[in-house]
């Protein structure tokens, strides 16, 4: 998944020029695993429904932007919100990459040899 780049509505005066737009980089698995889901599933009778968390959202945008987190609090609510819907794409393009059934290819890939398992790995 490629990093997301925002062009902002209103560039942002900072100390060596304008900001235009931010990249936000691909997360990786030491992100997940000390930021984990900025989103969490409440269970109500009937269903339940997705409940976002503004303060991991802030947290993951920090991480991933690449600029200066300080310049962060000079952008519009558009631009905002622009960042917030990124990050949660991350997270929904993910899973449903995660969600798709296993390949059926027959074939094995030119990587697969007859001693390797499908079991888990091991060290």
């Amino acid at each position: 998944m490629p990093a997301k780049t925002i062009e902002l509505s209103r560039p942002i005066k900072w100390h060596r020029g304008h900001i235009k737009e931010i990249v936000l980089r691909e997360p990786k698995y030491r992100d997940f695993m000390d930021l984990g889901l900025p989103m969490t599933w409440v269970s109500v009778p009937g269903g339940g429904f997705e409940q976002e968390n503004v303060h991991a959202l802030a947290e993951w945008i920090e991480r991933l932007c690449d600029c200066d987190p300080n310049a962060l609090e000079l952008l519009t609510l558009k631009d905002t919100l622009a960042l917030r819907g990124a990050v949660r794409d991350f997270f929904i393009v993910s899973q449903e990459k995660t969600d798709s059934p296993p390949s059926t290819d027959s074939s094995g890939g030119s990587s697969s040899n007859s001693e390797s398992t499908s079991g888990p790995s091991t060290i």
